[in-house]
């Protein structure tokens, strides 16, 4: 049991790794969903500049 702290710390140093790498993607996702919206609003605005209605 002398080698408890040891434990410790990787399983410390896994999880944040692991939240570290979670924020990562969190970030890019969020970037991802940015740049979807603009594609959306921009696809809207070519569709009413060509006269398309979905009615």
């Amino acid at each position: 049991m002398q080698n408890l702290p040891y434990l410790f710390a990787t399983y410390a140093i896994v999880f944040l790794a692991l939240f570290a790498y979670l924020v990562t993607v969190a970030a890019q996702v969020r970037g991802v969903q940015r740049d979807l919206d603009a594609i959306k609003l921009r696809l809207a605005s070519m569709e009413e500049g060509l006269g398309h209605h979905d009615e």
